[in-house]
């Protein structure tokens, strides 16, 4: 995968990337500041939490000539648990994304930015165009809207303007049912998490399939899960590792930063360089950063994995 500016986002448009489970129930203010190569901390705007960011090679950014970026995106509106996903019945079946419906009116910011990068809210096709973003830079952006549960996304910003339309944020109306995994969720004092993993090389049509058989391990461990879900979107209380439907969940995690490393047997997974899919690249590289908030889904972490090399012993 070709790692710098607009080259990259040829691959993101052909990821299908299946939604796993967002939370509902709070409206939050938006607030993360984008820091150094150290690491700053951005404030939670009081939630309890301070969310990680930092410059990432940032020094491609002279030769693309951007000072600052353009992030593009779509929010549709996430079908419940067991509703499958889009239009045709599995995560990742039929034509996806088809089937949900836009979410205008969503407030769009920068999380801890305190108006240094102006928010945006999604127009009536419920696209947004966030301007002012840092190149190279792990970014935390907010989504709110009354009605639903309020989101993150940790990305890394490319080297030139980016457009995610092809791969939407997804946000769950705030009246559906709750995840049945045995325990009360709250999403108020405590964030969650959906995770995804997926095979590379793509399907004959050119899709990304799910990595069935890979685990996940969350540092520090923290919350209830891992808990995956099958190829309907339902949650498998007794999977131990991704199934069918390659992504998955935490709930109730303590505010702060965290590190999603994936164990598969078969394949070896490392974040995709995209930005829709965490902070990258973290030790181990079979790991994905992310920052979880108070309140708010971080939604959809996650990997690209692909066949681990067959090693052949050499003759006398």
């Amino acid at each position: 995968m070709i790692r710098f500016g607009a080259k990259v986002w040829a691959r993101a448009a052909v990821l299908g990337v299946p939604m796993a489970l967002v939370g509902w129930g709070v409206a939050c203010s938006s607030s993360s500041s984008n820091g150094s190569t150290s690491g700053a901390l951005g404030s939670d705007g009081g939630n309890g939490a301070e969310t990680s960011t930092g410059v990432a090679e940032n020094f491609d950014a002279m030769f693309d000539g951007q000072a600052t970026l353009t992030l593009k995106w779509v929010v549709t509106e996430q079908p419940a648990f067991g509703y499958g996903y889009g239009d045709a019945g599995g995560v990742n079946a039929g034509a996806g994304d088809g089937g949900m419906s836009v979410v205008p009116g969503v407030q769009v910011c920068v999380y801890g930015s305190d108006g240094g990068i102006p928010c945006v809210t999604t127009d009536d096709n419920g696209i947004f165009n966030l301007g002012g973003l840092p190149p190279r830079t792990n970014t935390v952006i907010s989504l709110t809207k009354d009605g639903y549960g309020p989101v993150l996304k940790a990305i890394q910003t490319a080297s030139s303007d980016m457009d995610g339309t092809s791969n939407p944020v997804r946000m769950l109306l705030s009246d559906d049912p709750a995840p049945p995994i045995g325990v009360a969720v709250d999403w108020t004092t405590h964030g969650s998490l959906s995770f995804f993993a997926l095979d590379e090389p793509a399907d004959a049509g050119g899709n990304f399939v799910a990595d069935i058989g890979a685990a996940v391990a969350l540092t520090p461990s923290a919350g209830n899960g891992p808990f995956y879900l099958n190829g309907a979107g339902d949650v498998d209380l007794d999977a131990s590792a991704l199934e069918l439907g390659g992504v998955g969940a935490y709930y109730n995690v303590p505010p702060g930063n965290y590190t999603l490393t994936f164990n598969d047997p078969v394949n070896n997974c490392a974040p995709i360089d995209v930005f829709f899919a965490g902070y990258g690249f973290p030790d181990p590289p079979t790991s994905v950063q992310f920052p979880i908030v108070a309140g708010y889904t971080t939604e959809l972490v996650g990997v690209i994995c692909t066949p681990k090399p067959h090693l052949i012993e050499a003759g006398p």
